[in-house]
């Protein structure tokens, strides 16, 4: 079935313009005030009411309405602090779901499918349309994701799956219980629709109103918990680490004290005594190492001045630094040991 209804080019230009300010400014204003909650890798709405809206409009008015919709979205999502291709891959997609959805119920062999007021006419609708439009979005944030972070847009992974799947439930509910409620003031033939107000609108408008807060403070209170578990893991970690590091820390700079208070006429039984106990039961000691300056007659220096008068003057104004190991010295000591042990 083509689209049989009139387009914005063939009605009064005032009520196109009309009708796609209204529909902007809605999708603008529920894009911008809806709650949004965390699931797995996305962040996504409870309920997609400004997709079930959008296509409402593509299934009623045509694809023409598509595009004033978009640009609610897109202001929406800059109005709540988005960026600007977060805002148009939302818009985007939305767009995508939007006409897929209408295009598979106005091309119907069904001429009189749009009035939904029999069981293959809302199976159409609820089993085929709906979960269209749900995929087609799920695969279309895939791929963008993908364009963006490949290793980020894995559907096998945890997250992704979560988010992919939460997003078809929210997106195929809004569509249902949503358009619905809109066909009954944009739907054409007004005719059938006009009864169905008052015992089809109004109860999903109460449904969807009830249904909200509760996602809401689901969401909220998942967000809690998710957040002081975080924060315990977090503290048990740093205090794990607190503790882990205190003793090496604590021999490290004790070795380094001895170390600066002894200087070279340490002896090297002493420095090995106090050493070893520490390097035996901590390994990474042996890796702790620190600046020292080395005396301006020191040999680095006298070597430096062996190349020349300019060179041996520069080398002796500016200080001279070497990096001191704390096994090298603990090294230097056991080695001096063994020498005394063996020429005694």
């Amino acid at each position: 079935m083509k689209d049989h209804l009139p387009t914005p080019l063939a009605q009064p230009l005032y009520r196109a313009v009309l009708r796609a300010v209204a529909l902007a400014l809605l999708c603008g204003l529920l894009q911008a005030l809806l709650p949004r909650y965390t699931l797995g890798a996305a962040a996504l709405a409870p309920l997609s009411v400004v997709l079930g809206v959008a296509v409402a409009a593509a299934m009623s008015r045509g694809r023409w309405t598509v595009p004033a919709a978009l640009v609610g979205v897109a202001l929406g999502d800059l109005i709540t602090g988005s960026g600007g291709h977060a805002a148009l891959l939302d818009a985007g997609v939305l767009g995508l779901q939007a006409m897929t959805a209408g295009w598979l119920m106005r091309h119907a062999p069904d001429p009189d499918v749009l009035q939904l007021d029999t069981a293959p006419r809302l199976r159409r609708f609820v089993l085929v349309a709906a979960p269209a439009a749900a995929a087609v979005g799920v695969l279309a944030a895939m791929l963008a994701q993908w364009g963006v972070d490949a290793a980020a847009a894995l559907p096998l992974a945890r997250p992704q799956l979560a988010g992919a799947v939460g997003r078809f439930i929210a997106d195929t509910a809004g569509v249902v219980v949503t358009a619905p409620v809109l066909l009954c003031w944009l739907g054409q033939p007004q005719a059938p629709w006009r009864p169905r107000r008052r015992p089809v609108a109004l109860p999903l408008v109460l449904l969807v109103l009830v249904m909200l807060p509760g996602f809401n403070q689901v969401a909220r209170r998942d967000e809690q918990r998710l957040q002081g578990a975080f924060e315990r893991d977090a503290t048990a970690r740093r205090l794990r680490i607190t503790q882990l590091l205190t003793d090496p820390v604590d021999a490290a700079v004790a070795l380094r004290g001895v170390i600066a208070a002894g200087g070279e006429g340490l002896p090297p039984a002493v420095f090995n005594s106090l050493a070893s106990a520490w390097t035996d039961r901590v390994p990474g000691l042996r890796n702790v190492g620190w600046l020292v300056q080395v005396p301006a007659a020191g040999p680095a220096v006298a070597a430096t001045q062996s190349s020349g008068a300019t060179a041996g003057a520069a080398a002796a104004a500016s200080p001279v630094w070497a990096m001191r190991h704390l096994h090298t010295a603990q090294n230097t000591a056991r080695n001096a040991t063994q020498s005394a042990t063996q020429s005694a």
